[in-house]
């Protein structure tokens, strides 16, 4: 069963992000703080709803399978351009080899 410590994950945290504004038809790779504050409610309220219907044990699969579906049919098409899409963090931190 799902557990708020599987929320702390921050991989999960982005399937389910995905999982989530695709069933409210947006950009699935909005971030969540470019949201507007309503969105950012129903996002939440729908997310809760989600969660609570992850009640078998197989949930990681569930939600794996789900956000593959999305990413093949929505983000990876033939259509795909990286260039149009930031990344979320950018380290420009020096890290030396040795």
């Amino acid at each position: 069963m799902f557990s708020k410590t599987d929320f702390e994950n921050e991989e999960i945290q982005t399937m389910l992000r995905t999982i989530v504004l695709h069933k409210m038809n947006k950009n699935v790779l909005l971030t969540f703080h470019s949201m507007n504050e309503t969105d950012k409610k129903e996002m939440n309220h729908l997310m809760n709803m989600y969660i609570q219907e992850l009640t078998e044990d197989n949930w990681l699969d569930k939600i794996q399978d789900e956000y593959t579906t999305i990413l093949n049919k929505e983000i990876f098409t033939d259509d795909f351009k990286a260039q149009n899409y930031e990344p979320k963090i950018i380290n420009t931190e020096i890290e030396l080899l040795e």
